[in-house]
């Protein structure tokens, strides 16, 4: 795959996971301004935290994908798909961890992490 290719692929990908992540948000928080209200919820309901509701939540598609892995077919979703929710999740999660240490000094934005 040339370097024009990937990118385009890139571009398609985050064009698709943008989609997601408002079809998919919307019902997700019931319309509810906090974003973050799914994993709060039912981290209520269950006696977890929210950081641990996205961690079942997460794991249910790195599980679908792990199972592609292993016979190179999906059952209810494109692996396509489950990439794509992957992608999402790592942002959610990223959300939640800002949202609990957002007062915390030593959280540093990524991109002072890597000195870009």
């Amino acid at each position: 795959m040339t370097s024009t290719e990937f990118n385009q692929l890139v571009v398609d990908a985050r064009g698709r996971q943008d989609k997601l992540l408002t079809v998919k948000g919307n019902d997700y928080t019931r319309h509810e301004e906090d974003r973050l209200s799914n994993f709060k919820r039912s981290g209520a309901a269950l006696g977890l935290s929210p950081m641990q509701v996205w961690a079942v939540f997460i794991n249910k598609h790195i599980d679908a994908v792990m199972a592609y892995v292993k016979t190179g077919r999906t059952e209810s979703e494109s692996i396509q798909g489950r990439l794509d929710d992957i992608v999402n999740y790592c942002y959610l999660g990223e959300a939640l961890i800002h949202e609990a240490t957002q007062d915390i000094p030593r959280y540093r934005a990524p991109i002072e992490e890597y000195n870009l």
